[in-house]
This record gives C-alpha cells, structure tokens and sequence, in this order.
C-alpha cells in the first residue's frame, strides 16, 4: 500500500477544505442538521476524486461541524464515522457519479439510526428522509455539475 505522505501545501489545503465545510455547515445550519437535512457542504465530497487526500479535510470538517450540532458529542461520533465511512468508498470508486449514490445510503443508515436512537424518530421515515437530503446535495447536484469539472483540466488542477 503506498504510504501517504503530506507537505506543508496539502496541511494548508485540508484546513481551508475543512474551514470551508465548516463555514457553509454553519452558515446553512437551519438546513445542514436534524431529520430532513440539506447539508450543501456534503457536494465537497468530489472533491475525492481529485485527489484523495482532500477526505481529511472533509472528514475535520464534519467533526467541527458537528460540534456545533444540536446533539452535540453523539452527532460528532455518529457524522464523522458516516463522513469517514463515505470517504472510504468515494477513494476506491471506478465511476464517480455512479459513486456519488453511497454518501446517500451511507448517511441514510448512520444518521437514521442515530437519530432513531437518540430522538426516537421513525426509523424508517427518518433514514428516508436523510437520504433524499443527503442524495439531493450530492448525487442530484453531481449529475449537473461534475462532468464538466472532471472534463476541464483547469478546474481539475484548482481541485488537485
């Protein structure tokens, strides 16, 4: 396996990922938590496919993000294991939009559950619903935007 190394640049590159997660998390906050969630940031997980070391920064996103979550420590425990879970997948995926499916089911089973377990929200009902949230913002959003940024390379470059 080939071992991961990160310079000074890409430190400063994960920060400003997880700053700018962070950031539109917050600022989006009446739609980014709870049981019907839009969380715009989570369309930054493309940012995968140009290159795998961006899942640090997105992954330190998500758990700073979710500090500041109405359920607090859980919702860090149970948002950056589904964000980490989802990261997992992206990095091996052969086909993008194809893979921008996983973050839906991904947060549909951790973010239900934890909401199930500790709101006693319907199970069913609330995995549905995180799911439509989470598959608007990433797979929805992905069918417009990321063919063309995978077809210029000077986006591609800005990505990298």
């Amino acid at each position: 396996m080939k071992k991961l190394s990160l310079t000074t640049r890409d430190l400063m590159t994960q920060a400003l990922i997880a700053a700018t997660y962070f950031g539109l998390t917050v600022v989006l906050s009446f739609m980014s938590y709870g049981d019907i969630q839009f969380r715009i940031s989570e369309f930054m997980l493309i940012l995968i496919f140009f290159n795998r070391k961006h899942s640090i920064g997105l992954i330190l996103g998500t758990l700073l993000a979710n500090l500041l979550s109405p359920l607090g420590i859980v919702d860090v425990f149970f948002g950056t294991l589904a964000t980490t879970l989802v990261c997992a997948v992206l990095m091996h995926a052969k086909r993008p939009l194809a893979a921008m499916v996983w973050p839906g089911i991904i947060n549909a089973v951790v973010i239900g559950l934890e909401l199930y377990w500790i709101l006693g929200l319907p199970l069913a009902m609330t995995m549905f619903t995180v799911f439509v949230g989470e598959f608007s913002v990433t797979f929805i959003l992905s069918l417009f935007l990321l063919k063309p940024i995978l077809r210029s390379k000077t986006l591609q470059r800005i990505f990298q």
